[in-house]
């Protein structure tokens, strides 16, 4: 395996401000899967400070990828539309080496580029 392990809270040796958060995370309606990292120079460790709109009393469930990158005061949500497009893409089940190859525009969210560019069984 290269880069670093996805069991260690700080991947980034000197950079505190970076963690992955499946080992932070300690609410179990909120599931996270490896690689998903945020970046807070103020407070990693309170990530679910940011959880605004989670209401666990009606069975909501957050559910934050692999390999997803969330920065200090996200509030994105996408339309049902999108959502259910990009779920249906489910790039991050690709092989690493296709997601490799096309990850200029799966940073780019260009939904109709990834449907193109999909694997298909």
């Amino acid at each position: 395996m290269h880069g670093p392990s996805p069991d260690k809270p700080h991947p980034m040796a000197g950079f505190p401000q970076v963690c992955y958060l499946k080992n932070i995370v300690t609410n179990p309606n909120i599931v996270v899967g490896d690689y998903t990292y945020y970046d807070d120079p103020e407070d990693t460790g309170n990530f679910e400070r940011n959880v605004l709109y989670h209401f666990p009393f009606i069975g909501d469930k957050l559910v934050i990828g692999k390999f997803c990158a969330l920065a200090r005061g996200v509030k994105e949500r996408f339309p049902a539309g999108v959502a259910a497009a990009l779920q249906a893409i489910a790039w991050w089940d690709w092989p690493v080496g296709h997601i490799t190859e096309h990850l200029a525009l799966i940073a780019g969210g260009d939904v109709a580029a990834l449907e193109r560019v999909r694997p298909r069984p």
